[in-house]
């Protein structure tokens, strides 16, 4: 399955689905975007996935979160929340081709869990239950919000590119 899942360790701060879905339409994208950019910088994190989206495109992506308890920041979270119970559910049935991990508690959580060394600006080839799934982050040391969108959008199509290889 040619799929991008981006990970990142910021949870949301309501209940996900009681928002978001819609019994007739599914995921209700419009109504997310519009929530979250109201309540946060146009500058941060979701301009930049978006740009990492449209780099990637016309690969389907998913974006989601380690923790599945909602908090403004996963380091607000008590260690008997953060539970990877969900997140590594998604991992074993999705077998994501691609992973864009952004976020050092999910850049590490990855490198443990899976034994690797994820390295920045290129995607390396990581064993994940059994799949072998190409990841990538961000250098290390810089936050997401400061990678140029040109750089994000880069990202992002070299990961179509190595998904969909040209002949």
């Amino acid at each position: 399955m040619d799929l991008i899942l981006y990970l990142c360790s910021v949870t949301r701060e309501r209940p996900f689905f009681d928002t978001y879905r819609s019994d007739t339409s599914g995921f209700l994208r419009d109504r997310f975007d519009d929530d979250y950019l109201a309540k946060r910088s146009k500058q941060g994190v979701r301009p930049r996935i978006e740009q990492l989206v449209c780099g990637a495109s016309p690969i389907p992506c998913l974006e989601t979160n380690i923790y599945a308890t909602p908090s403004k920041l996963a380091e607000d979270l008590p260690d008997d929340k953060k539970d990877l119970t969900i997140f590594e559910f998604l991992l074993r049935e999705i077998q994501p081709d691609a992973i864009f991990l952004y976020r050092a508690q999910a850049i590490d959580y990855f490198q443990k869990r899976f034994n690797c060394e994820v390295d920045s600006d290129r995607y390396v080839t990581v064993g994940v239950f059994g799949h072998e799934t190409h990841v990538s982050c961000p250098r290390r040391g810089r936050r997401f919000e400061s990678v140029s969108y040109d750089e994000v959008y880069a990202s992002g199509k070299q990961c179509r590119n190595i998904l969909t290889p040209t002949e």
